[in-house]
This record gives C-alpha cells, sequence and structure tokens, in this order.
C-alpha cells in the first residue's frame, strides 16, 4: 500500500447528480470568489439524515482540508457549496452516520442483518448504521461539459481506495487510471462516476431509468456485505481484492428477485450480466486478464504497472525486473514514488494459483531526465554539541540519479563521508569546524552553504537530590520551598507557578512570606547549565482560612464481622488542608495503616479490638471515636420436621415412596432460591451452617421416588441474631 487514508468517520452510500449555481464569496484576501452549489441524492438505498463532507486532497503530502458540510434530508438529497478553486484539487467526499439518526434503505431482495442491532430488515426498510460508517466519493469533472458529478457509491469508494493504493496516492492521473481499471475489470459501458445510480427498492425508479444506471446500481448494492466492514471503512480493498465473477453472480442474482418491468435495453445488458455470471460459474480457469503495459516516466517523478489475472483459488504475485525478482513485489500492483535511473527496463509478472504459474507479457519502462539544473534541495544546518555526542548534517538534491555527494570541513575534503548524509559519533573539539558539501553529476559540480559546528567539553549531567515538597499552611504564614541539586559547571534556577515563570526567582529556594488564597498553586523549579537542563517535581502550596476548624465529620464505626471477611473503617475531617493519619488497635499504631481508610482483610478472632485514628493537619490533629469490632462465626440454624404421612390430595403416603425433602432459604420473602437436598424418608434434621444475621426465609417440600419434587409449605421466618 503506497499511502493509506485511514477512517475520517463513518459511511454512507450515494449517487449524485450536479449542478452548478453561481453566488459570491469572499476569500481570505478580500477578492470575491465564486461558489458552486453541488447538488445530490444518496442513493444505495436512500441514506438520510447522513453526515457529507467534501475535503480539498493536497497532491503533493495527500493532507486534507475541510472545506464544505452538510447532511441528507429524509429523501437522501444534499448540496455542498464549493469555491471554484476547489476543482483546481482532487475534491474529496465522504459520508459519515451518527447511529441515533441516519438510516439506509436495505437493498438486498432477500433482507438485510442490521450490523448495530442483528435485526433482520425486510427488501427496502430502514436499517440503521454504525458509528464508524464511511463510504467516499469524488466530484468529478463531466468531460463534455462544466458540470460535475459527485457520486458516493460502492463503486465511487473502490475507486477512491484503488487511487489511494497508487504511489502519490489521490491524484487526478491516479483517480483516472483506478476509473479506467475498474470499468475494464467489470465490463462497463459507463463512466462509474458520472453515470448516476439508482434506488433499486423503488419500482417505479427501476422501470423507468436506463439501462446503464440499473447495472451499476445492480454491482453497487452485490457490494453491501463487504461495505460494511472495517478494511473497506480504512480504503483497504481495492479493485484487485475484488473477484470480478462473484460480483456478477450477486448482481445478478438481485436482479432475478427484483419484481419489476423492464425496458428493452435494460433486458438487454441484463441478459449480458447473467451471462457473465453463467460463464464466470462455469469458467474456473487460471488465466491472467491483462498484462502491464509499457509506459515512460521522468527522474524522480512516479510509476506503476498493474497485472489482472482470475482464478478459482488463490493468486499470487511476483513482479520482476529485466529478468530478476523484485523484493517484496507480490501484489497485483508494483511502483514507485520517484523513479531512478536504474529503474529502467523491462518488467513482468509471475502469477502463481494451485501449483500452476503463468506469466505476463513484458512491459518496458523508460526513464527521462527532468530538464532542471543540479540543486540542493536541503541544506546542512549547524549544530553545538558537547564532546561525546553524535553529529548528523544532511544535504540533499533536487536530482538523486547518478549524484556524488562529498563533504569539506574547513575546506579540507573528508573523503570517508561520500554520503547525502554525513555522521560523526562520539565528536571532539577537533571535529568543530565549518561543514559544506560538494554536489557533482555528469561534470556539474555545486557548493552547498557552510554548516557552522561547535563542540564544547562535557559536562556532568545535573541531578536533583532534594525536591520541592508541597505544603499546607494557615493564611498570613511563611512559605519555603527548596531544591537541592549538582552537576558540572555553574547552576542556574528558575522557578515557575502553575507554568508561569516567577520574575526574579532564580535561586535554589523560594519564599513566599505572608501567604494568601492568591499564592496558591503548583510550583516547580527548572535547573540548568551549559549542558542541558532539568525540572523538579511540582510542590501544590495550600492556603487555609484563619477560621476554618478542623472537625471529625464521620468516625469509624463499631460492627460484627464474620471470619473470613473484610471490613473498611474510615474516617473524614472538615479540614481543606491535606492530612496524614495514624490508625490504632487497643491503643496500639498499627504499622502501615497511614490513610482516611483502613481495611481488614481476611478477618480473624485475632483483629477483635477497638479502633481509633488521628487525623494531623496544619490545623492541628483530633482523634477519633473508638470503634469495637467484633469477629465472629456466622450464624447456623438446626431444623427438623415431620414425615408426611399421606399426598397432597389426602391419600396415604408410604415412607418407601419418598425420596427425601428439598429444603430452600433466602433472605428475603420473595427470594428464597438457596438450597439443599435432604435425602431418605426418615431423615427428618438438618444444619443449615454460615448464614447471615437478620431474618430468614424458608420453605420446604416432599421429593418422590420418582425425583418429583411436590409444592412448597408456607415460608417461615426465623430471626437469627
Amino acid at each position: 500500500m503506497y499511502s493509506s487514508f485511514r477512517h475520517i468517520a463513518c459511511l454512507i452510500i450515494c449517487s449524485v447528480a450536479l449542478a452548478a449555481c453561481s453566488s459570491g464569496s469572499t476569500d481570505e484576501h478580500g477578492a470575491n470568489q465564486v461558489l458552486e452549489t453541488v447538488k445530490g441524492q444518496a442513493v444505495k438505498g436512500v441514506i438520510s439524515n447522513g453526515i457529507v463532507s467534501a475535503y480539498a486532497v493536497d497532491s503533493e503530502d495527500q493532507s486534507l482540508e475541510l472545506i464544505s458540510t452538510t447532511e441528507t434530508d429524509p429523501a437522501g438529497n444534499f448540496a455542498l457549496q464549493l469555491t471554484q478553486t476547489s476543482f483546481n484539487k482532487p475534491v474529496l467526499l465522504q459520508i459519515t452516520s451518527n447511529a441515533q439518526t441516519t438510516r439506509m434503505k436495505c437493498d438486498q431482495a432477500m433482507g438485510c442483518t442490521g450490523k448495530t442491532d442483528g435485526i433482520w430488515y425486510e427488501f427496502g426498510e430502514a436499517v440503521p448504521l454504525e458509528d464508524d460508517f464511511q463510504l467516499l466519493g469524488l466530484v468529478h469533472a463531466h468531460s463534455d461539459s462544466r458540470e460535475y458529478s459527485a457520486h458516493i457509491s460502492s463503486l465511487s469508494h473502490l475507486i477512491v481506495s484503488t487511487a489511494l493504493n497508487l504511489p502519490d496516492g489521490l491524484t487526478f492521473a491516479n483517480i483516472q487510471q483506478a476509473k479506467n481499471w475498474i470499468a475494464d475489470t467489470l465490463g462497463l459501458q459507463t463512466d462509474p462516476l458520472t453515470t448516476p445510480f439508482i434506488d433499486i427498492t423503488d419500482s417505479t425508479n427501476v422501470e423507468q431509468s436506463d439501462a446503464s444506471s440499473f447495472v451499476i446500481s445492480l454491482l453497487g448494492a452485490s457490494l453491501f456485505e463487504l461495505a460494511q466492514t472495517q478494511s473497506w471503512y480504512d480504503a483497504g480493498i481495492t479493485i484487485n481484492d475484488i473477484a470480478p465473477s462473484n460480483l456478477f453472480k450477486n448482481s445478478a442474482a438481485i436482479a432475478e428477485q427484483l419484481s419489476v418491468t423492464l425496458a428493452q435495453d435494460t433486458l438487454t445488458q441484463m441478459d449480458t450480466l447473467l451471462a457473465k455470471a453463467n460463464s464466470a460459474s462455469t469458467e474456473g480457469g487460471f488465466r491472467i486478464l491483462s498484462s502491464p503495459e509499457s509506459r515512460s516516466t521522468t527522474l524522480g517523478e512516479s510509476f506503476y504497472f498493474r497485472a489482472h489475472a482470475s482464478a478459482q483459488s488463490a493468486l499470487q504475485y511476483q513482479w520482476l525486473h529485466n529478468g530478476a525478482e523484485i523484493p517484496g513485489a507480490t501484489s497485483a500492483i508494483y511502483g514507485k514514488a520517484s523513479a531512478k535511473g536504474s529503474d529502467a527496463g523491462s518488467y513482468q509478472v509471475r502469477v502463481s494459483s494451485a501449483g500452476q504459474t503463468l506469466f505476463s507479457s513484458l512491459a518496458t519502462l523508460q526513464v527521462n531526465t527532468a530538464n532542471v539544473a543540479l540543486d540542493f534541495s536541503r541544506q546542512p544546518q549547524g549544530a553545538t554539541l558537547v564532546s561525546g555526542q553524535s553529529l548528523t548534517l544532511n544535504a540533499n538534491t533536487n536530482i538523486t540519479d547518478n549524484v556524488e555527494i562529498r563533504w569539506q570541513r574547513n575546506g579540507s575534503l573528508l573523503t570517508s563521508q561520500r554520503s547525502p548524509t554525513l555522521q560523526i559519533s562520539d565528536v571532539a573539539n577537533s571535529d568543530s569546524g565549518a561543514y559544506r558539501a560538494i554536489a557533482s553529476r555528469n561534470g556539474h559540480i555545486i557548493y552547498s552553504n557552510f554548516a557552522h559546528v561547535h563542540v564544547t567539553d562535557a559536562l556532568s549531567g545535573i541531578q536533583i537530590t532534594e525536591h520541592p515538597q508541597s505544603t499546607a499552611l494557615l493564611n498570613g504564614q511563611q512559605a519555603a520551598l527548596q531544591v537541592v541539586a549538582s552537576g558540572g559547571g555553574f547552576l542556574r534556577y528558575q522557578w515557575f507557578k502553575n507554568g508561569v515563570k516567577l520574575s526574579g526567582a532564580t535561586r535554589s529556594y523560594l519564599t513566599l512570606t505572608n501567604v494568601s488564597p492568591s499564592d496558591e498553586g503548583s510550583y516547580f523549579v527548572e535547573v540548568s547549565n551549559s549542558s542541558g537542563k532539568i525540572a523538579s517535581s511540582r510542590a501544590e502550596i495550600q492556603v487555609i482560612s484563619n477560621s476554618a476548624a478542623l472537625e471529625l465529620l464521620e468516625h469509624p464505626r463499631s460492627a460484627q464481622v464474620y471470619l473470613g471477611d473484610s471490613h473498611t473503617l474510615g474516617v473524614q475531617t472538615s479540614a481543606q488542608t491535606s492530612h496524614s493519619y495514624q490508625w490504632f488497635k487497643n491503643g496500639n499504631p498499627i504499622t502501615g495503616a497511614e490513610s482516611g481508610y483502613f481495611t481488614i482483610q481476611n478477618a480473624s478472632a485475632e483483629d477483635s479490638g477497638a479502633y481509633h485514628v488521628i487525623a494531623t493537619s496544619a490545623l492541628g490533629s483530633l482523634t477519633s471515636n473508638s470503634a469495637n469490632i467484633t469477629v465472629r462465626e456466622r450464624p447456623s440454624l438446626a431444623l427438623s420436621w415431620a414425615m408426611p404421612s399421606e399426598r397432597e390430595n389426602g391419600e396415604p403416603l408410604n415412607p418407601s415412596e419418598i425420596y427425601g425433602y428439598r429444603l430452600e432459604y433466602g433472605y428475603k420473602s420473595n427470594s428464597i432460591h438457596n438450597g439443599v437436598t435432604v435425602v431418605g424418608a426418615n431423615n427428618t434434621q438438618f444444619t443449615l451452617a454460615n448464614l447471615n444475621a437478620g431474618s430468614v426465609y424458608l420453605h420446604i417440600a416432599t421429593i418422590d421416588s420418582d425425583g418429583i419434587t411436590g409444592r412448597f409449605s408456607a415460608p417461615i421466618e426465623v430471626y437469627l441474631p
């Protein structure tokens, strides 16, 4: 893939016919610009409430500039306002979706499955689209008029993704080439970018359409499933990834399922489509459909070749240049973004499938010399370095073929440096000087600008051994921040507050007298010498009102804790400043328990006791109430019942007919789901262990010898302390 158009947003499918209306607009220089109103309709199944965006594409770096946006109406119509100068660059169109409002008609005669909700939709029903759904198209000029077309359809998306994967990306030339390849591969008789698509879910629309629009719309509809994959959204699928035979079969199947009356021209083209589908299903032969074509290019310009093959099994490609394999050239397209003289010669592709191999015919590439003067496109830049660092200088020329570059320092030739990049690792003082590059080609010599390089002795790196510390102070107190650093040379200091340099704060310490709320903030210091600089960690200063009183708003609470459970004790204070905490058990400090919360993990009997915490801040210290924690086993419940002697209908019940009993319990009267099975008619006692304290609700039923559970008794409530 030579260039990659990553996902801008989501998708829509449309076919647009353009009309131009003139109006006035003023550009940034105040000049009056004429606007073109680009109108169209989204019809791959009508897409309503879709977001349409137009981007001007820079052919040099493939950057995108958003130039207009709009939305489709309920009928799929939209209009974009574009300046006439916009058409000097390729204009990329994109339709994205809002999952809440954007909908697309199902254009599959057998129905569609919504990708977002998994619901089955009938032919013509509106299907919701994903947030990352997108479809791409182009504003395209008609060859026979000054009108424009802005079709956004499956085929326009395929043209865009194919062009993007050619050298240089989305350029006018690549768009034309991709359009021609797609038209040739699919046997189209009309331009896929200017032929209007139709809504095949509208029978009246289909019956009144011309043959070309109907057939091209069927081909677009046959891509319905593929057009909802991530590779499709990311423009990663090109015409080389499409099997035409499958496309023809899908199109013919959709056409046969439509209950409409077609015009004679349409029937003729449909017969052709059906013939292609039948042929595709019977041929299955391995063959090269089209070989690469000879071409010429200019030094520094792009070139590419394409081959098209067909087979029932997977295809493997390998390109050859003058008979030798080109490493990595294993797709149906081969090319380069910048041609060299050595690229001239013969090209051929070897195609393999299921153990068979075919060779395409030879194609010749001619590389012409550009009639431009040799010049430096990139000048070397000076540098100041410390001993031991690395020096890299670059000098690039506008022509790279048959160009030799050498380097000088202070007028002396560096014999070991003969490339556009000069590199010296571990520089010393002796490497200081004025450097320049000398480029020569066919006897013509040019010199770059001088790049002055200064090398100084290395200094030891700066190290901060003590960082400023955060603090909380009362209004009117004094704050003192300090840093301790070491390093070679003269150390300089600069303090910052909330990222802003503090004027005059250039010592290793910072003192704030009589602090007020305006002094609150985040402080750090930058320490530097001639070899570099380093920043300290940040220290937060908090200023508290003198009237603020430290108060415990929440104390730890006494509780019963079951063996093996966890329990957390907490405290909350009223002060706005930071605190330190220390938890105690039975009057003894607990090691490591220094936060506002303390958790007893996997409680045992040894964890029983009295717990309290001391909270300390700038306002003083407070001791919490004591919380008594008692660790105990979970309660159990011993149960007994009488063996039943008659059935629910009053008939006698023999003990041999009783398999056992089903005993169920829960902690809510309407949620009795926990249970045990007691086997044996005479086993009429059972103890439930590890229960929760509080109300327990129980009921019981008899299980007969066939394993059938009878009706449960009315629930009873038991309270466990």
